[in-house]
């Protein structure tokens, strides 16, 4: 493979690794109002005890959930990870709420039926550390590393090095503060934690080993668990996404997603890039791509992200507009352009020997549009007006979904004019879009139904001739 071919498929991946944003219910109470003591460690960012003196995070989050139904009241207590296994199993404490489930752990606990979230197992190292880098395993071969005593993570570690033939020396500590301070201080050059916990001033070097955390009490204790059991399957049925809010409220934080995983080689490639990739943009497609009146340059959706991206990748993007009727194939493999954006990912595409696509922005919601209190529905077949891109891409037009006579238009503008003169019974339009253009008062009588007619991802194309320049 020549040098500008690994180039470009290291840009493909950058970009794909870089596409990297409760309703209340009814109390019930199986326990009665009792004080139940959770046990928890400060330094996991599971459960946190404020200034002011309120505890706050994903666990209590949960367990305040579940005390609707319970009516408990909880009494946190603060301890090492080896204590809390000690206590929970003498009974000196009721809970540990962010627990993997291993045989060996059966044999002195009992677990919830469903577990309240998911947790990896996070590698990290200095930020400072220009020796290992992202899955670095050849460089992490032979480099110390700190383990949280008694953790589930040590397992996944074990395993990881056998997958991927490295051996790194351990050390073990009784909290994450230990291993950091171990970290700062050169004792260890990686320590292993697991991905509850919030560590922004260190670099990641190896996420792996998703596993489900359960609720553990000690063995035996039907009361407890029972109660739990109860809540977690009613919370399962009145707010089904409770565990995915929560994960994005505390797990995903904004400043872990800023910081590349970069690997050695993607890492010396950005270091190499002086001179602009080159991107075409296909507009006038507002609000995703399009020429400010005032600024005369390109904005939107599409370009904000390319901005990002440029600024958390460090290479450098020069944009130049391209005209709404441009053939995306065609400009990909004329040599004039590193990558064309404002594309609609389709089987076409993928099909095509000399264009390839990045990963996905995000995903767009194509929706029908009809007059506001039409019934579309009582409609047998309907005449519809949608863009020229599903002409043109007949992927991108979902099979058997109902029967109609398509309009194809040029621009959004004649897809929703279609409608407002009769010449069609509705229209399809991303979401995006339409949110744009039924603003304006010459459309206030038509609405977004709420039907989503096919999604479709949005992405970048590059030609072979980009390769092998």
């Amino acid at each position: 493979m020549s040098g500008k071919k690994r180039n470009v498929m290291l840009f493909v991946l950058l970009f794909t690794l870089l596409l990297g944003v409760i309703v209340p219910v009814q109390a019930q109470s199986y326990g009665g109002t009792k004080t139940i003591r959770v046990a928890y460690r400060e330094d996991a960012d599971f459960i946190n005890k404020s200034s002011s003196g309120v505890y706050k995070g994903y666990g209590v989050e949960y367990l305040n959930k579940i005390s609707q139904y319970t009516g408990w009241r909880y009494e946190y207590i603060n301890e090492s990870w080896e204590n809390q296994l000690a206590d929970l199993k003498s009974g000196k404490v009721d809970l540990i709420c962010n627990a993997q489930k291993t045989e060996a752990r059966e044999k002195n606990y009992d677990f919830s039926c469903m577990p309240v979230g998911t947790e990896q197992a996070v590698l990290y190292t200095s930020e400072d550390n220009e020796d290992i880098y992202f899955q670095d395993y050849e460089h992490m071969n032979g480099k110390k590393v700190g383990l949280l005593r008694d953790s589930y993570q040590n397992e996944e570690f074990e395993q990881r090095q056998d997958e991927k033939n490295f051996h790194c020396p351990e050390k073990y500590y009784e909290s994450e503060q230990d291993q950091i301070e171990a970290l700062k201080q050169k004792k260890v050059d990686m320590i292993l934690t697991g991905s509850i916990s919030k560590h922004d001033s260190l670099k990641i070097v190896d996420k792996f080993g998703a596993a489900p955390m359960y609720i553990m009490t000690t063995k035996g204790n039907t009361e407890v668990m029972s109660a739990v059991n109860n809540a977690l399957e009613q919370l399962k049925a009145e707010v089904p996404d409770l565990t995915e809010n929560l994960t994005e409220q505390y797990v995903m934080d904004k400043n872990r997603n800023s910081k590349p995983l970069l690997t050695r080689e993607e890492t010396e490639y950005v270091k190499s890039v002086s001179a602009p990739i080159k991107i075409g943009c296909i507009g006038d497609q507002p609000p995703l791509i399009y020429t400010d009146k005032e600024t005369g340059k390109l904005d939107g959706i599409y370009i904000a992200f390319l901005k990002k991206f440029s600024e958390i990748s460090g290479i450098p993007f020069e944009f130049e507009s391209l005209s709404p009727d441009t053939d995306p194939i065609e400009a990909a493999q004329s040599g004039k352009y590193d990558f064309v954006a404002g594309i609609t990912a389709c089987q076409e595409m993928i099909d095509e020997p000399e264009v390839h696509l990045t990963g996905g922005f995000f995903t767009r919601e194509f929706q029908i549009i009809a007059e506001r209190g039409e019934d579309i529905n009582t409609l047998e077949t309907s005449t519809v007006s949608m863009n020229s891109i599903f002409e043109k891409y007949k992927s991108l037009r979902p099979e058997g979904e109902f029967p109609y006579k398509a309009i194809y238009c040029d621009s959004p503008r004649t897809v929703l004019d279609a409608v407002v003169n009769k010449k069609a019974d509705m229209a399809i339009m991303d979401s995006y879009a339409a949110s744009y253009y039924l603003q304006d008062e010459k459309y206030r009588d038509l609405a977004l139904s709420g039907i989503v007619f096919t999604k479709a991802e949005t992405c970048m194309i590059y030609g072979d001739n980009t390769c092998e320049l």
